[in-house]
């Protein structure tokens, strides 16, 4: 696969490239792009769907994302974004310089703009800077044929649409309601006749490691954020938590090297 992808760049022949790439998975496309060279990298992006390269975009490691964005257009940058789950993106903006990110926000769709700015401003330590902001919620009035109707429009949009979660008018959590309630059930029944109540949820503010305990010990693929009056903001997938338990095991693995000092100073430490 990389070396058709190779041969296609060096006889300039993108209609070809293009049809080569489209099948394949993206994380398999991430991890075969990743060893390119960055401005080939970026002949690749530039002839590939704008929603697949979001989503191989998101796969890359930071030094890969870093090599291309210095070969894209300002306008391309914001294309991506726009495309990009919004804690996705507001992953990679925390990695670049300040002045950079405000002109990437300046030219982003608004709703982008707004849903990264939210994420920005949570503690990088909490559950509120991995979750995302694009989830399905109804309202309990509604039927189940308009929410099935509403998962069909947006269903680009949701980052999962397996587990949906019901508010009230005033955006409180009141339960969840799984997709198969809603392919199974009689459309003409609402949605507070089927979702069930009995929900676990983290706040923004939660500590990251007890979000991976709870997933751990649940079992979960995903889990719903409140703010501090239990209103619905956001979602945490599975996915977000791996990541974290990555960071963290290695974090331990380079303090038990002595790569990063401990908690306490040498000067402290006993012998025994």
């Amino acid at each position: 696969m990389e070396r058709r992808i190779n041969k296609f760049i060096e006889e300039k022949n993108f209609k070809e490239l293009k049809d080569e790439i489209k099948n394949i998975n993206e994380i398999d496309l991430a991890d075969v792009l990743s060893e390119l060279a960055t401005n080939d990298l970026a002949k690749v992006f530039r002839v590939m769907p704008k929603d697949k390269a979001a989503k191989v975009f998101a796969e890359f490691e930071v030094d890969v994302a870093t090599k291309l964005l210095k070969q894209l257009s300002e306008t391309e940058i914001v294309k991506l974004i726009d495309e990009m789950p919004a804690d996705d993106a507001t992953d990679l903006l925390e990695e670049m310089p300040a002045n950079i990110v405000a002109k990437i926000l300046k030219n982003c769709h608004e709703d982008t703009r707004k849903d990264i700015n939210r994420l920005l401003n949570y503690n990088d330590e909490s559950a509120g800077s991995i979750m995302t902001v694009e989830y399905p919620q109804f309202k309990e009035n509604i039927s189940i044929k308009d929410a099935i109707a509403k998962l069909k429009e947006n269903k680009e949009y949701y980052e999962t649409i397996h587990t949906c979660y019901v508010v009230d008018s005033e955006r409180i959590l009141l339960g969840r309601v799984e997709i198969e309630d809603l392919l199974f059930n009689d459309n003409s029944l609402l949605i507070k006749d089927i979702f069930n109540d009995d929900i676990i949820y983290v706040t923004t503010s939660t500590d990251q490691e007890e979000v991976a305990a709870i997933f751990k010990k649940y079992d979960f693929m995903v889990m719903p954020v409140v703010d501090s009056e239990k209103r619905l903001v956001g979602i945490i997938t599975v996915d977000d938590v791996i990541d974290v338990l990555e960071e963290e095991v290695t974090e331990d693995i380079k303090k038990m090297a002595a790569i990063i000092p401990g908690d306490k100073p040498y000067s402290n430490a006993h012998v025994r």
